[in-house]
């Protein structure tokens, strides 16, 4: 994912009102951590559990602007 798509994302989700995390191997790179890999995705999490309703206010927003979400 272009990092300016997860920027975009991330400002998206907080304007909804979540506070976002970084986890997975980015979080690990970013705490100096040394993988021995590389990787390209970002695995966001937000401060909420799994509704119904999130995910449709979600997938609703991001579509509204043009982003594919399965």
């Amino acid at each position: 994912m272009d990092e300016e798509v997860v920027r975009e994302t991330v400002r998206i989700l907080k304007d909804l009102g979540f506070r976002v995390y970084l986890i997975g191997a980015r979080s690990l790179i970013l705490y100096g951590v040394d993988l021995g890999r590389t990787t390209r995705d970002w695995d966001l999490v937000i401060d909420r559990p799994y509704t119904t309703s999130i995910r449709d206010l979600i997938t609703h927003t991001l579509r509204s602007i043009g982003y594919t979400v399965q």
